[in-house]
This record gives structure tokens, C-alpha cells and sequence, in this order.
């Protein structure tokens, strides 16, 4: 820059402070709008570093929070708002092995939904929410199992006779496993009734979700006293080896009122649902 353009912008600058120390007033907006701009651009940096101290801090917040939006009898658009669009939607009636509940609903659709972290198997009986699965698929992702008022426990964390046992009664429960070639499969339904304001608990372990605690033994076990239809007491107590061996990785409620609720009491039926829309 040369003498002369040094000159002009000094003189440039000296006109400015000059206008300003006429019009104060001007000048104090001026400052207070710099003062503010600085404000708010350290507020967003300390809320963009806030945000990533607390995505390292609780890296699956967005996903608990929607989870915990999940309830019995929500309508189809909030379930909607809130998990998105469906990966999959299944006519139950004719994708299980168990006959569909008569009177049958005007209107019954499965929807799955699938993340990184879980899949979400909703069932919409006349577009309100009548039974939901919650299966964790990634190491870490432990969403707390709920059932009426209660938290069982972080789901693939914690053994089936864990979770029963938190309940704090005894729960008559039915089970059932199946297995394929490279598959296996273990559903267990509480039925709650008034007691548990018609409230049904399911917790399963299926081969798509989470590698939990399972014990292929046990698993096998109860599948031979299951098949060869063996007496209460030797299914029981194969029974409660797969409960103490398995760290369910699905869990869900159903409400637990009318011939819906007498069909979901089949775990044959969760079976079968937990595999609609699945590759398996």
C-alpha cells in the first residue's frame, strides 16, 4: 500500500470514529450487536461441543428416547412420527402357522422397522398399537426392559430367570423353542390379565439380534422335552435351565384383553411373528 492510499484509509478510518462520536447512540448499537453476534457464535460452539461430549457420553440417546415413546394402543401416525417409515409391512394372518384370532380385527398389519441398533416389530390392530417386539442387534445397545410400571433389567444383559425374578411374584409363563439348520429361537409369554392392567410380557432370543448369553445345551434340552411332549416336571425343569442360561435379546408387551390377547398368549404365534419380514 502506498503513502497515499495509507493516507486515504486513515483518513477513512477517522471519518467513521468522527460519525460515531456524533451519533453515540449508533455507536453503542453498533457495540452491543458485536457484543452479541461474539455471544452467540461462542453459545453455538459450546452447544455443538456440549452435543458431541454427550454422543460419546451416551452414544444410542436418539434411539432410547424413541423407544421410550413405545406404548400399547398409540395410533399408527404417532408410531409413524416417531420411528419413520417400515422396513417391511406383513399381514400376520398370513405369515403364522397359528390360526388368526376370531372375530379378527377390521384392520391387523405387522410393521418392522430396523436401525443400526434394534428392530421394532409393531402390530396395529384397527390402527392402535396392540403388541410391540424390541430386538437389540448391537453390542451395547441395552434398552431397559418395561413391562406396566416395572424395569426388568437392560435387555441382552440380564437371564430370563433374572427378569422373572425381578417381578417380584410368581408368573406362570408358556414357552416354546425352535430351531432350523443354521437358527434357533426361544419365546416365553406372561400373560398379565387385570392384575398387570392388561398388560402381557414377552421375552424371546432370536439368531438376528444381539449374540447374548445362550446356551445351545439347555436350548437343547428343553427342544426334546418339548417334542417328545414330556410331563410338567421334566419341561419345567428344562425350562428353567434355558432361563438361567439365556440373556433374551427381545422383549415386548401385548395388551392382554379379548381374542387378540388369547392368540398372543401362544408363543408359537410370537415365534412366528418375530420372523415375518425377517430373512431367515
Amino acid at each position: 500500500m502506498t503513502r497515499t492510499e495509507q493516507a486515504a484509509d486513515g483518513s477513512s478510518v477517522h471519518s467513521r470514529l468522527q460519525r460515531l462520536q456524533e451519533r453515540p447512540v449508533l455507536a453503542v448499537l453498533l457495540f452491543a450487536a458485536a457484543v452479541v453476534g461474539a455471544v452467540s457464535a461462542v453459545w453455538e460452539a459450546l452447544g455443538w461441543a456440549r452435543d458431541r461430549v454427550e454422543d460419546v457420553a451416551q452414544p444410542y440417546r436418539e434411539e432410547y428416547a424413541a423407544l421410550d415413546q413405545l406404548d400399547l394402543d398409540v395410533r399408527l401416525e404417532y408410531f409413524e412420527d416417531t420411528f419413520g417409515v417400515a422396513r417391511a409391512v406383513v399381514d400376520p394372518c398370513t405369515s403364522t402357522s397359528v390360526p388368526c384370532p376370531e372375530p379378527r380385527p377390521e384392520s391387523m398389519q405387522l410393521f418392522v422397522h430396523e436401525t443400526d441398533e434394534t428392530v421394532v416389530r409393531a402390530l396395529f390392530a384397527d390402527n392402535s398399537l396392540a403388541a410391540y417386539l424390541v430386538t437389540t442387534t448391537t453390542e451395547g445397545f441395552e434398552p431397559a426392559i418395561r413391562w406396566i410400571d416395572l424395569e426388568l433389567g437392560p435387555l441382552g444383559a440380564v437371564s430370563t430367570a433374572e427378569i422373572l425374578d425381578s417381578v417380584g411374584v410368581d408368573v406362570v409363563a408358556g414357552a416354546s423353542v425352535r430351531s432350523g439348520m443354521v437358527w434357533h429361537s426361544y419365546a416365553e409369554v406372561v400373560p398379565g390379565g387385570a392384575p398387570a392392567s392388561y398388560r402381557g410380557l414377552v421375552l424371546a432370543w432370536v439368531g438376528e439380534g444381539l449374540q447374548s448369553q445362550f446356551d445351545l445345551d439347555a436350548f437343547q434340552r428343553l427342544e426334546a422335552a418339548q417334542e417328545a411332549a414330556a410331563d410338567g416336571a421334566a419341561f419345567s425343569a428344562a425350562l428353567d435351565d434355558m432361563r438361567t442360561a439365556t440373556a433374551p435379546n427381545t422383549y415386548g408387551e401385548f395388551r392382554d384383553d379379548g381374542p387378540l390377547a388369547t392368540w398372543l398368549h401362544d408363543p408359537e404365534v410370537i415365534h412366528d411373528l418375530l420372523f415375518a419380514g425377517s430373512e431367515v
